[in-house]
């Protein structure tokens, strides 16, 4: 408790708790959405169906763990500052959750520029960006589960941060860039279907954008920003922000 009046918790507690609370922001718009599709379209395909149950489902949990995490951080830990750097356990399975949630995103743009280009290289390289991204990832949460700190994991597990945030920026990159493209092709002169399509390439647009650049954000911030949580209270949001593209 000597030590209190000297700790600045604001770069390390504010980013989480900012993060956690977008993340419930998110989750609420999420489920509104996942309500309006299921009333909207009864008659539609029971795998995308499916699909959007399995984000809904995974996203609840994913938020009920960001909340415990933060619990932990703000109020169990808060009078004992050397234990802030120290991942608790539902932080390191919100890590592992963020893997899945993003990955079925991707693979699912993956497979609509495959069936709207009809072009197989579109189909392999997506593929690739999408399941390395998942590896990664993937890779990262186990190390955040037997590493636990976040210093150390930070500075011996940089490589793999990195590799993943550019990964999934080339794939959202990729997959916005050529759904817009071969969306455009579409257009027939007709000015009603010229105005669903140029709609479509702007949710397009502004879906892939977004996500890549919080995850431009997020990569800079962990690459400039060493002595605070900022890359973190932006990577919290990253699956809320996948589904909600889905989603929209």
């Amino acid at each position: 408790m000597e030590q209190a009046p000297s700790f600045n918790a604001n770069p390390i507690l504010g980013p989480i708790i900012i993060g956690a609370v977008v993340s419930g922001v998110l989750y609420g718009a999420a489920t509104v959405q996942a309500y309006l599709y299921f009333q909207r379209f009864p008659r539609d395909n029971w795998k995308i169906k499916s699909l959007v149950a399995f984000e809904i489902s995974i996203q609840t949990i994913h938020l009920a763990f960001v909340i415990a995490g933060m619990w932990a951080m703000v109020v169990a830990d808060y009078a004992e500052p050397q234990q802030l750097t120290i991942l608790p356990v539902p932080t390191v399975v919100t890590i592992l959750l963020c893997s899945p949630i993003a990955f079925a995103v991707q693979a699912y743009f993956v497979l609509r520029v495959y069936r709207l280009s009809e072009q197989p290289l579109l189909l392999i390289l997506g593929g690739l960006l999408a399941i390395s991204k998942c590896a990664l990832h993937l890779v990262f949460g186990i190390a955040a589960s037997i590493v636990r700190d976040a210093v150390t994991l930070a500075h011996n597990w940089g490589w793999c941060i990195t590799g993943f945030l550019v990964l999934s920026i080339a794939c959202d990159t990729l997959i916005a860039m050529a759904l817009s493209h071969h969306l455009n092709l579409r257009k027939t002169g007709f000015d009603r279907t010229s105005r669903i399509i140029d709609r479509m390439i702007i949710y397009t647009l502004a879906t892939g954008l977004i996500t890549s650049t919080t995850e431009l954000a997020e990569a800079v911030c962990f690459w400039t920003m060493n002595d605070n949580y900022i890359w973190m209270g932006l990577y919290v949001i990253e699956s809320g922000r996948k589904s909600k593209s889905f989603l929209a």
